[in-house]
């Protein structure tokens, strides 16, 4: 029989003993099984191997589930990732007030282990609190979130992870002028730039439900670098894809989420991101009745679009096709990034304080303004 011992958060060892309707083989025999199963675990975490099928049935959601958050979505895939991965460790500021809330995750205590996972409780000193998770790397996949605007704070342990290719999941929320009344002090337009700028860093935006699903799976699949994925505090809903599920194209950076019909070249594309996806929807379906032909490509992350195959880029992006992005963020970078043929409805200026729906209105992210700069 291998006895099972395991060691205490105060570094006392102790004894586990079968329950007591077990006796004699059988009581061997699972305390055998136990200890193996450990240390099979033990070594595979260790080694940065995923199980298999970790990702298997991850959940898919539809219009049934009505709008959601992305940063309500990003919580759920983490309760269900993290009852397969006992080496997911994080958290946030305050997880009961969570900017990602984790259902169903046990906090981290002295003298409890052997949880599926654990979620850590921080102040909110982000500088402080961020250098840990490069600390918890080794073996574990550590992640923590808040407001996208504190980022500023940890720009040291972001840029030494990404130096060091270190596995290390940010997941940011409230990332645009959306936040309407907090004004320009939390209003961020350039943060996603100076981010997907580094070296080494993947940035991730997604758009809806789904495309946060296929956002987690690729942070937690990719073991060499940091991931960062921005998430937006209101409630887009969930795209109207022709085909349901988790969207293929998330892992390559960008698809056409809807086209013009069949066969037919577009008159012009409008590229999207985040929560703006859903206003180039809107945008496409009023373009429609005015005789434009539009492509709607959401581009989640253009580190990963970079990346590509040229075909894959111009099967995405025709040359010669007009360009429209839409992106509740600065404008620096998107030029330069595709080409002159360009077009940005974007924010240049530290914002506003109002209501968020009149604060998108004033910067022109309306259906509106999509059609009148399409023409």
């Amino acid at each position: 029989m291998f006895p099972r011992r395991r060691w205490n958060i105060s570094g006392k060892r102790s004894r586990a003993e079968p329950p007591p309707s077990l006796t004699g083989s059988r009581a061997s025999k699972l305390l055998q099984w136990s200890f193996l199963t450990s240390l099979w675990s033990f070594h595979r975490v260790i080694d940065r191997r995923l199980p298999k099928d970790w990702d298997a049935d991850l959940p898919a959601f539809s219009a049934v589930d009505g709008p959601m958050a992305t940063r309500v979505a990003s919580g759920k895939t983490i309760a269900i990732l993290g009852s397969r991965l006992p080496e997911m460790m994080g958290g946030s500021a305050d997880l009961n007030q969570a900017p990602t809330p984790i259902e169903k995750v046990p906090e981290f205590r002295a003298g409890e282990l052997g949880r599926t996972q654990y979620a850590l409780r921080h102040s909110r000193a982000c500088h402080g609190r961020h250098p840990e998770r490069n600390g918890l790397h080794r073996g574990l996949i550590p992640y923590g979130g808040t407001f996208l605007v504190f980022s500023d704070y940890m720009r040291p342990p972001m840029r030494l992870a990404a130096m060091n290719a270190l596995q290390v999941i940010y997941v940011f929320t409230h990332d645009s002028i959306g936040m309407g009344e907090d004004g320009p002090t939390h209003h961020t337009r350039r943060t996603t730039h100076w981010i997907a700028i580094d070296p080494s860093m993947v940035v991730l935006r997604p758009a809806d439900a789904n495309e946060t699903v296929a956002a987690w799976r690729i942070a937690v699949g990719e073991r060499r670098v940091p991931l960062h994925c921005p998430h937006t505090p209101g409630t887009p809903g969930t795209q109207p894809r022709q085909i349901s599920g988790i969207p293929a194209g998330v892992p390559l950076g960008a698809y056409t989420l809807a086209d013009s019909p069949a066969g037919a070249k577009p008159d012009i594309i409008l590229i999207a991101t985040g929560s703006e996806v859903h206003l180039a929807i809107e945008g496409r379906d009023r373009l429609a009745t005015e005789g434009v032909q539009a492509r709607v490509v959401s581009m989640p992350s253009t580190n990963l679009f970079a990346s590509q195959s040229d075909d894959y880029r111009e099967n995405i992006l025709p040359t010669g096709v007009p360009l429209l992005v839409i992106e509740a963020g600065a404008t620096l970078g998107w030029r330069s990034y595709i080409g002159p043929q360009i077009d940005v409805i974007g924010v240049d200026t530290f914002g506003a304080s109002a209501p968020g729906k009149v604060v998108m209105e004033h910067y022109g992210f309306t259906v509106e303004n999509v059609c009148k700069t399409s023409s």
